[in-house]
């Protein structure tokens, strides 16, 4: 009951600050604000419910600001939180975060945001900036993208356990028109963690002796993107992508994945399927017979498959009073995880529902 109360007081704190926020523009500044709900829950006894609200305001068609707010109430006795000695784990993260930036006629672009996330022994502050260009008659689309996380992790009631990580990112992407039909696009994202990259909670045991998970301090992470989008006629389009990563623990994965869109006046509807599998890292074992000097029972360091299914619809409504547009959005994704070396778990299932508005004054 604790968990959906907190839930229903972000939401509609959310529903006040985008109604406020949008009444309270000038006569010259386009707003657009949105909140959404969503719900998750799998097979491995976690709950997640998270609320968010985001608003953008525009000037002159040219300047913007942006602000954001998100809530995850979290509530899990999987099996990690099992191993790790305790029966459930409550926790409630804040992420908030502001942005502005400013794009001209010609679609050049330049935009800087930051945000900030809580919760209860995890705190991060974050950076960016991106930029953009459009070229060749607006048929190729240029952008780069530069972050930069700093990280604080400590324990839940242990005093004098602090630990710091900080993540550099960069990506560059292209974007461009094969045709009246066809975009391509890729991208290569590649990112630099240096820090405590462990579970504080996590122990090993080995020949009955305990031992503190330990991980690398770097990490570097590499990933090819490409997405192609084709429309199909009759109001359709299909979309692909797939995505290439390796890294340096070891972990080298492969993820693909298609959306087939139905559009028509206000009404759009989309299906949607992923498959994603991974090996392992190098120094990951499903138990370990000695001490090794890094040591994991990270399930998402070892080697496994998932699949998501699912769709969503949406509904477009013009000429709302005081709103020039109204959206509302319902969005279904399932998904199935298959662990092959996780000793502890072998499967999982979960399901995602999601629901939001929008609307522009």
């Amino acid at each position: 009951m604790q968990l959906i109360s907190r839930c229903r007081s972000f939401g509609v704190a959310a529903l006040v600050f985008a109604a406020s926020f949008t009444h309270a523009r000038a006569q010259s500044t386009e707003v657009s604000a949105g909140t959404r709900g969503g719900l998750y829950v799998d097979s491995d006894h976690t709950t997640i419910i998270t609320s968010a609200t985001e608003a953008t305001a525009r000037f002159d068609q040219r300047w913007q600001v942006g602000a954001r707010y998100l809530a995850d109430v979290v509530s899990s006795a999987s099996i990690d939180v099992v191993t790790q000695g305790s029966v459930t784990f409550d926790d409630l993260r804040h992420d908030f975060g502001g942005s502005a930036g400013y794009r001209d006629d010609d679609g050049t672009s330049i935009l800087g945001s930051y945000s900030r996330s809580t919760e209860n022994d995890w705190q991060s502050n974050n950076v960016a900036l991106s930029g953009g260009v459009d070229l060749l008659e607006r048929n190729l689309s240029l952008s780069l993208s530069l972050a930069f996380q700093d990280n604080t992790i400590t324990r839940s009631d242990t005093f004098g356990f602090e630990r710091k990580l900080q993540s550099y990112l960069g990506n560059a992407a292209a974007s461009y028109t094969l045709s009246p039909r066809d975009l391509l696009y890729v991208a290569l994202a590649v990112s630099y963690n240096d820090g405590f990259q462990a579970s504080p909670y996590r122990y090993i045991t080995v020949q009955q002796l305990g031992y503190a998970e330990n991980l690398p301090d770097q990490r570097t992470r590499v990933a090819l993107v490409g997405r192609y989008h084709r429309d199909l006629g009759k109001n359709t389009s299909l979309r692909t992508h797939l995505r290439l990563y390796t890294d340096t623990y070891g972990i080298a994965s492969l993820t693909g994945g298609a959306e087939l869109a139905y559009e028509r006046d206000a009404f759009d509807v989309m299906a949607m399927a992923r498959g994603y599998a991974q090996t392992s890292a190098s120094f990951y074992r499903g138990s370990y017979g000695s001490q090794q000097r890094y040591m994991t029972l990270d399930k998402e360091l070892s080697t496994f498959w998932d699949v998501f299914v699912g769709g969503a619809v949406g509904w477009t409504f013009s000429e709302v009073s005081p709103l020039s547009r109204v959206r509302l959005e319902a969005r279904v994704m399932a998904n199935y995880f298959h662990f092959i070396d996780f000793v502890r778990l072998r499967e999982r299932y979960g399901l995602t529902v999601t629901l939001g508005i929008s609307g522009d004054l």
